[in-house]
């Protein structure tokens, strides 16, 4: 990785970031198409090779879905998932919520050791990319989602300058991914099927513990049906979009 300490973005282009965002709170009909969107306006304030959106579940801060451009090639996302939920790394989400942070990049996080971290050194530098940086997207206490940035192998790591500006950014983004998941919440109301993805955790009897609003319809017949729906069947459950994927 080529060695450079990037210039701090301009307060003129996070204003135009934050305003062009505000917008897209007003119009995108779910999270997926507000993901596509601001994946065109994050690089102009932060330059970067790829951007990853990601929805989460607030409760469990489990990956349901979200937008990807130039992320983790498929070949390399066992592993990535493997990292993500099976193994302690750095800049983890549920660690970032713990800590309070916003945005971090994984240069920044080792202190420039990236290969301490098993996802550069198992997944980013065998496809060819470079620093990762990660951000909350929260209202409140609440995390909605994330937005996921990648340089490639010869790009410069992700300055503190640009950590920053991407963790001013984050409030106005979370603000735009709490209303897509109003809008779309308020359209799928209207469909007998979900729309949204399905989350249901189960007790290891089979009885329902509790689910992600995606998965109410079928949460319901669980209900009605004293434990008729079980794991297996759930899964099986209508889905409106591709499942999830890793940025």
């Amino acid at each position: 990785m080529t060695p450079a300490n990037p210039a701090r973005p301009s307060d003129r282009g996070l204003r135009r970031a934050q305003a062009a965002i505000a917008r897209l709170s007003r119009e995108s009909p779910d999270p997926t198409a507000l993901f596509a969107r601001v994946a065109d306006i994050v690089p102009e304030v932060v330059p970067a090779d790829g951007v990853c959106g990601l929805t989460l579940d607030p409760a469990t801060l489990l990956h349901t879905g979200g937008f990807h451009h130039r992320g983790v090639p498929h070949s390399h996302l066992p592993r990535l998932l493997q990292i993500e939920y099976g193994e302690e790394d750095v800049n983890q989400f549920p660690g970032l919520v713990r800590t309070g942070g916003t945005a971090a990049g994984l240069w920044q996080a080792t202190g420039h050791r990236p290969h301490s971290s098993s996802r550069y050194r198992d997944v980013y530098r065998p496809a060819g990319m470079g620093d990762e940086m990660r951000v909350l997207l929260r209202t409140g206490h609440t995390v909605w989602g994330a937005l996921v940035l990648h340089r490639g192998g010869d790009g410069a790591p992700f300055g503190g300058g640009e950590i920053t500006a991407l963790a001013t950014l984050a409030p106005s983004v979370a603000q735009a991914l709490r209303a897509a998941y109003l809008r779309h919440d308020v359209a799928a109301a209207d469909c007998e099927l979900p729309t949204a993805p399905e989350l249901l955790l189960f007790h290891p009897g089979g009885e329902l513990d509790r689910g992600h609003p995606g998965g109410a319809p079928v949460a319901r017949a669980t209900e009605r049906g004293r434990g008729a729906v079980g794991p297996a069947s759930a899964a099986r459950a209508p889905r409106g979009r591709q499942g999830p994927r890793d940025g």
